[in-house]
């Protein structure tokens, strides 16, 4: 730099006039060396070989060379830069170009900088133009992305007190997949346009058109969207024909009562089928949907509103449906919130004095806790480890802090027509007329929901398997303790009542009452299966700190007018190394059945089974449906299994006394 005297007084406008000339080349040049001395660039990384030439002016110089090279990617530059002694008006009219750009090489570079890192994102032939201030500028940008094309027009002035900006871009056949990680080929183009970025008072607009695109296997025939903002009124207009479905959305935000923001929203889809989304050619179909949304507020705690959808005349796997209606009210009387659901299958209304937001997040929370300590508990009482599938959930050791809050709302339900549930769900049928209601409620304590449901039928057939209940009750009352994180600290009874249920076998007059408290489960079941059997059990289930038991106090079974009855208290006992059977004992008068085993987690067993003084009058009656005419006399019999499940060794010992039949 010529004529520049360091030592006198000189101000850095004095610098306009000062001549420079600067050759540069580093091979390499070291980031690390240069933010030992500006430290505002310690987020670059890495070695980096460049190349500069200019001439000029300190306030006026040509930049007739700049190249950049890292690794594989690569940048030329040329251009005058203007106003270098008054760094408020700096000024740029630049162009570069670049052969190669790989984001994950940029991204090893300014590392410090924590930008998104993409592997396989490349850019090439890339030519920039930028002219301007750095708050006041024009530039554009043409290159390939990957096997696509883009362009970009912009022009921003943030020197005004409301920014303005004018922004045009196109793209061809850009696969985002190293962003998103699917393949996908966009084209279309866009703009925006406007002042200001508060929606108090910016005004602008904003379009897309695509064409002839593909997203996911999605065909995209055609996109348009136009929104639009003035005056704090947003205008929306959305069209799209995406797998020859056609879309439209129209709607309006109006922000201009900041308090209470209102919307109107309608939309309608028609002419969608499923099987273009599923690959499956049984879903074909032609489905036309209507939707709407109008009401007061963003904010879920303050949100007033009417929600519709409608299904309107469709086609579904050959099935004709018949229009039908979802409708959402969210409504609020002072302080108490009433949320009402109608549908032709089920109404459901929730009413109470609570946070929605604060009742969302802690019923997820809640659920998510819940299904967590039932599942590790289920993966505790498995007997056989398998070794190739390891347990992956994520240990819950927080608390949310979501459990101190008060929350507390009542809700009850009606299920009405299934037909359309069961056409989606494949069901050759489903019906089920019934009712419940039911009452949640939270404090930093105990989290609590009771529910009881009546159902006067249920019939829910899917080819050969069944299931139909009628005249059943079920009453659930459950709570947690919010201290703690522990299958322990559940409580709760469950009472079932049916008069028939049909599962694969017809059960009658079924009664159950479950009593869990901490870590014990009180149970008390009767059921009768089929014409000829009955059974009652009472008995309790138990955890402890290594393993678990289940103690049967009393066991009655009736088959054939013969009854059966413990002898004594059984147990199943679930331990580190397996399961184990014991002292499973019936008796009828002299006969007695005894069944001992265990079942190890290497997949070793052994079981025992003793009968003894079995009278040949209850084996005519079990096998031979022979009453009249019954075998007389004594059966006692041995047996045992061991070994490995896989090749178990049997062992069997039978005799008979004073067999004879006439």
């Amino acid at each position: 730099m010529d004529k520049l005297n360091l030592l006198g007084n000189v101000e850095l406008r004095d610098f306009k006039d000062y001549p420079i000339e600067i050759e540069a080349t580093a091979t390499p040049f070291h980031f690390n060396d240069l933010s030992t001395f500006i430290e505002a660039t310690d987020f670059l990384r890495g070695n980096a070989h460049f190349d500069l030439k200019a001439t000029g002016y300190f306030g006026d110089f040509d930049v007739s060379k700049l190249s950049v090279a890292f690794k594989n990617s690569d940048m030329q530059l040329n251009g005058n830069v203007k106003n270098l002694h008054i760094p408020s008006k700096l000024f740029f009219d630049v162009k570069a170009t670049s052969n190669k750009l790989v984001e994950s090489e940029i991204f090893d570079l300014v590392e410090g900088l924590q930008i998104p890192r993409y592997e396989n994102l490349i850019a090439e032939k890339l030519s920039l133009s930028y002219k301007g201030e750095p708050t006041k500028f024009k530039a554009n940008l043409t290159g390939n992305v990957n096997d696509g094309k883009i362009f970009l027009d912009t022009y921003l002035d943030l020197q005004k007190e409301k920014m303005e900006y004018d922004i045009k871009f196109a793209t061809e056949k850009i696969n985002v997949f190293p962003i998103v990680g699917f393949n996908s080929s966009i084209t279309g183009n866009g703009s925006l346009k406007g002042i200001g970025t508060d929606t108090e008072d910016m005004d602008a607009n904003f379009i897309i058109d695509a064409k002839s695109s593909t997203l996911y296997d999605i065909k995209l025939d055609s996109l348009k969207l136009v929104s639009q903002i003035n005056s704090k009124i947003f205008n929306l207009d959305f069209n799209a024909l995406v797998n020859n479905a056609k879309t439209s959305v129209k709607g309006i935000l109006d922000l201009r009562n900041s308090e209470n923001p209102t919307y109107d929203l309608n939309g309608a889809t028609n002419n969608f089928n499923l099987q273009t989304f599923t690959n499956n050619k049984s879903d074909s179909s032609n489905l036309n949907f209507a939707f709407m949304a109008k009401g007061t507020n963003l904010n879920l705690d303050k949100l007033i509103g009417e929600f519709e959808i409608k299904l309107e005349p469709s086609q579904l796997r050959e099935l004709k449906l018949d229009e039908t209606n979802i409708k959402l009210s969210l409504k609020k009387e002072e302080e108490l919130r009433k949320i009402n659901l109608v549908s032709e299958f089920v109404d459901f209304n929730i009413n109470g004095n609570f946070s929605l937001e604060k009742a969302i997040e802690l019923l997820t929370y809640e659920g998510k806790t819940i299904s967590y300590l039932i599942s590790k508990k289920i993966d505790e009482l498995n007997p056989i480890e398998d070794d190739g599938v390891k347990n992956t959930m994520i240990e819950m050791a927080e608390i949310s802090p979501i459990v101190n809050e008060s929350v507390e709302f009542n809700y009850d339900f009606t299920f009405k027509d299934f037909n359309l549930i069961a056409i989606f769900l494949k069901n050759d049928e489903l019906d089920i007329s019934g009712s419940g209601t039911g009452n949640v409620k939270n404090d930093s304590l105990q989290f609590r929901i009771s529910t009881e449901i009546d159902i006067q039928n249920l019939l829910n057939k899917k080819d050969s398997l069944l299931l139909y209940l009628s005249d059943s009750k079920a009453n659930l009352n459950f709570s947690r303790d919010n201290q703690e994180i522990s299958f322990n600290k559940i409580f709760g009874s469950v009472s079932l009542e049916g008069d028939k249920i049909y599962a694969g076998a017809e059960l009658n007059d079924v009664q159950a009452d479950f009593i869990f408290n901490q870590s014990k489960l009180f149970f008390n079941t009767s059921l009768g299966v089929g014409e000829n059997l009955t059974t009652e059990m009472e008995g309790t289930i138990s955890t402890f700190a290594a393993d678990e038991e289940i103690r049967f106090n009393a066991i009655t079974l009736n088959y054939k007018n013969i009854p059966w009855a413990s002898f004594d208290t059984s147990s199943v006992i679930f331990t580190g190394s397996g399961i184990q059977l014991s002292n499973l004992i019936l008796e009828n008068a002299n006969a007695l059945v005894t069944v001992n085993g265990q079942i190890n987690n290497d997949e070793s067993h052994n079981f025992f089974v003793e009968i003894e003084n079995l009278p040949g009058e209850i084996l005519s009656s079990y096998f031979a449906n022979e009453n009249d005419n019954p075998l007389k006399g004594d059966v006692n019999l041995n047996f045992s299994s061991t070994g490995f499940l896989t090749e178990p060794e049997l062992n069997g010992d039978i005799s008979f006394n004073e067999i004879a039949y006439n």
